[in-house]
């Protein structure tokens, strides 16, 4: 049991949503019931978590992907259909990136910096020993993906949006990904703070889009994202809300000194902001 482990661990990413071209840092925090930080040992896996589907034909046993399958039209009196296959299995396939040991510093610290191969999601993992030998688990998710992306190989439950909690400053774009259970697929994205500031239709080609907000200062201090779709008749929604604030303004005061002709000293100021 979870109480019964010497310590705990905690894993936070600086960014859950990133780039390719991005790396991503995952920081490792061992703890104990009492808050204090434990020195000690384990390992970091990163592994790629891929969705795959197998359909078998319901006459011949032959089977084919999920890829392959939604190649086919609905029904077809000649050709083959998606009407001729069921669903045989599906779930997550794991492949392993990297796996690295590491050990938390004298605050209960350690950091690893992970530069994906490709886009996708990602998920890491830390493995240490507890009290007499029990595993100490954390894990933390890491989607990867651009604008020309529309495949992560990632499935929810339901609708999912994926962003950063921030802050971001007005204006600073603001990545938001919609990962949905099925591909082709039409959402309803409201964004609002006190009020209602937008709303967007956006199509899915795939299973997942990512798209980019820019706030307003209508967003400050905080905003939320609403989003809705219909998948095999089931109404689906989420929200997540995120951390604006105003642009900050530095104010540089610079003070030159005039010396007059009666020997005193004239202040003339000047701010720059």
């Amino acid at each position: 049991k979870r109480q019964q482990q010497a310590y705990f661990s905690e894993l936070t990413l600086d960014q859950r949503l990133i780039s390719p071209e991005d790396s991503g840092r995952v920081k490792i925090t061992l703890r104990d019931a009492n808050e204090r930080p434990i020195a000690d040992d384990g390992v970091l896996r990163v592994t790629r978590e891929q969705w795959r589907e197998i359909y078998v034909h319901r006459k011949r046993g032959s089977e084919i992907s999920g890829e392959e399958f939604r190649s086919l039209p609905d029904r077809s009196l000649i050709n083959a259909a998606q009407s001729d296959y069921r669903l045989l299995e599906s779930g997550f396939v794991t492949e392993e990136i990297v796996q690295e040991r590491l050990e938390t510093n004298e605050d209960g610290f350690a950091s690893y910096v992970f530069s994906p191969p490709t886009s996708g999601y990602y998920v890491f993992e830390w493995v240490s020993r507890g009290e007499r030998g029990r595993p100490v688990t954390g894990e933390a998710p890491l989607w990867v993906s651009d604008q020309a992306v529309t495949e992560l190989g990632y499935r929810p439950g339901g609708v999912q949006l994926v962003a950063d909690e921030g802050p971001f400053t007005v204006g600073e774009p603001v990545p938001l990904m919609i990962a949905a259970p099925a591909q082709n697929r039409w959402a309803l994205l409201t964004i609002s703070a006190a009020d209602v500031i937008e709303h967007r239709v956006i199509r899915l080609e795939g299973s997942s889009k990512l798209i980019t907000v820019l706030p307003s200062p209508e967003f400050v201090p905080n905003a939320f994202f609403d989003v809705s779709l219909i998948s095999n008749e089931e109404h689906l929604t989420d929200s997540i809300e995120i951390n604006v604030r105003h642009m900050s303004s530095v104010t540089t005061l610079v003070i030159f000194h005039n010396h007059q002709p009666n020997g005193l000293l004239e202040n003339i100021r000047f701010a720059f902001r």
